[in-house]
């Protein structure tokens, strides 16, 4: 009975080891997505704004 209670709660420390693991890398994806996608933008916003300004003085 001990030893499995022990292993049961190893099981679940080992899940939730599994679980932080598994968000750390969900945070560093959306983090990596949310750069990827702000610099695109700026440079989207960028372009325009230097295809309006050349279009507009030259």
């Amino acid at each position: 009975m001990e030893s499995n209670l022990s292993l049961f709660v190893y099981s679940i420390k080992k899940i939730n080891d599994n679980i932080f693991i598994i968000n750390l890398k969900l945070l560093f994806l959306f983090c990596f997505c949310f750069c990827f996608v702000f610099v695109l933008f700026f440079v989207l916003f960028l372009f325009y704004f230097l295809f309006y300004f050349y279009k507009f003085y030259l």
